[in-house]
């Protein structure tokens, strides 16, 4: 009986208990702060208070006086936390809650047009390109010049970003955290397009049923040419592999057979992670033997398959190597780059 007694009691306190989630105390529903201010479509936010009634159903979160989310709507809606995901419709300005006859004041919040990515931008520069001791289409090496500014995302695209864009996800592995991969070539090149779009930015490609034209002065989002590729890998290595390639990449002795979420490994020179292993990387580049008199912005239009570059995390170590040319891999992902 003193138990049961106990237990009563234990569970009056708890309902009483004003940090309970699900304990509604006396006063107007008041809203004290939200998760974050910058967000984005797919990100969680969450807005937190005090007194958030549980039993109205007409409570609502109104984003500029048009986009409503009721509480059916909600990932959750508790006393002090209500949890939405951010979508499409929701764009930058304000947002408030109404409960019956009671209205929060205004909450400012900045929506991003898609789930952001870190850049930098890289200043022309020149390298010796190709290998004398790695296969033979690597050679000729030869000194070749990039003389534009390129600005270039510091990882590879993620799942979350791509699956925003292309409303789909080639990857076997799903996780939004991780690279996008098993990314056909013409897929990559209409992202491209459609990030450029968001942006408002002049589009790199023509499209054309499969065929595409670049146009190599847009300032859009674009896959990088191969010869841009290596120059950003190498950012300034004299070597063909890192000092340390364990410390570097994801490769086939360290992977345990995954792909990672970036950033885990070192950055190299130019504050570019991932460059060598994880998953392979498109370039523009149609495979075929190097030029050696094409050396300033080399651009490879004809051959048989698209290059991609890098190596992946089911690569040998002969694959994760600057000069490393690869045309048939299917882990295959995306690094953006744009002219600055």
């Amino acid at each position: 009986m003193k138990f049961i007694l106990y237990i009563l009691i234990a569970l009056i306190l708890y309902s009483c208990d004003s940090n309970n989630d699900f304990a509604v105390s006396s006063g107007s529903p008041t809203v004290t702060n939200i998760s974050k201010n910058i967000t984005f479509p797919t990100d969680t936010l969450i807005i937190y208070g005090k007194n958030f009634p549980l039993n109205n159903d007409s409570a609502a979160i109104i984003f500029n006086d048009s986009v409503v989310f009721k509480k059916n709507d909600c990932l959750f809606w508790r006393a002090n936390s209500i949890g939405i995901i951010i979508d499409e419709r929701i764009l930058s300005g304000y947002f408030y809650l109404i409960f019956g006859k009671d209205t929060s004041e205004l909450f400012n919040i900045t929506v991003l047009p898609y789930p952001p990515f870190e850049t930098t931008t890289i200043n022309p520069g020149s390298f010796k390109m190709g290998s004398t001791t790695g296969f033979e289409d690597e050679l000729p090496v030869r000194n070749i010049y990039i003389t534009k500014k390129i600005e270039v995302s510091k990882t590879e695209i993620t799942q979350r970003l791509y699956e925003f864009i292309a409303k789909s996800n080639p990857s076997p592995i799903k996780d939004n955290s991780l690279p996008v991969f098993n990314v056909d070539w013409l897929d990559a090149i209409i992202f491209c397009n459609r990030l450029s779009e968001k942006d408002g930015l002049k589009a790199a490609y023509s499209i054309n049923d499969n065929i595409v034209i670049f146009d190599t002065t847009a300032n859009g989002w674009r896959l990088p040419t191969e010869a841009e590729w290596e120059y950003l890998a190498r950012a300034g290595s004299q070597t063909d592999v890192p000092a340390n390639i364990y410390s570097s990449a994801w490769f086939n002795e360290n992977s345990g057979g995954i792909p990672k979420i970036g950033k885990q490994k070192l950055p190299n020179s130019f504050g570019l992670y991932d460059m060598l292993g994880n998953v392979c990387e498109w370039c523009w580049d149609l495979y075929a033997d190097y030029n050696p008199i094409d050396t300033i912005n080399p651009i490879q239009n004809f051959g048989s398959h698209r290059i991609h570059r890098g190596g992946c995390f089911l690569d040998s170590k002969s694959f994760i190597r600057f000069s490393s040319r690869q045309s048939q891999n299917n882990l295959v992902g995306i690094r953006l780059v744009r002219n600055k």
